[in-house]
């Protein structure tokens, strides 16, 4: 379904980066700080600023899941910790009714 999800939405994105070509075919001024200005297509603009969304769509979904692996892998040892002293206790809970 996420695979599904992910193909209708570049193929929306593809159609409207078409569309805006075919509309707009001239270049356009982008101009930054401190005089700097970059002439291109529309197209491009808005393909370049789509990509940079995903890349960092991307990286902060990667560092959250790394986070996320770390807090599973104290639990996980917390976890196995706890087992070990339950353990423990049974062995000296039967110990001590058997004797």
């Amino acid at each position: 379904m996420k695979l599904i999800f992910a193909i209708v939405i570049i193929v929306i994105f593809t159609i409207f980066a078409i569309s805006v070509n075919v509309q707009n075919p001239g270049a356009i001024a982008v101009k930054y700080y401190f005089g700097i200005e970059w002439s291109m297509k529309l197209a491009t603009l808005i393909l370049c600023t789509f990509v940079s969304g995903l890349f960092t769509g991307a990286a902060l979904v990667g560092f959250s899941l790394i986070g996320q692996k770390f807090k599973t892998g104290r639990a996980k040892r917390k976890l196995n910790k706890v087992e070990k002293e339950v353990e423990g206790l049974r062995a000296a809970s039967t110990d001590s009714v058997d004797a």
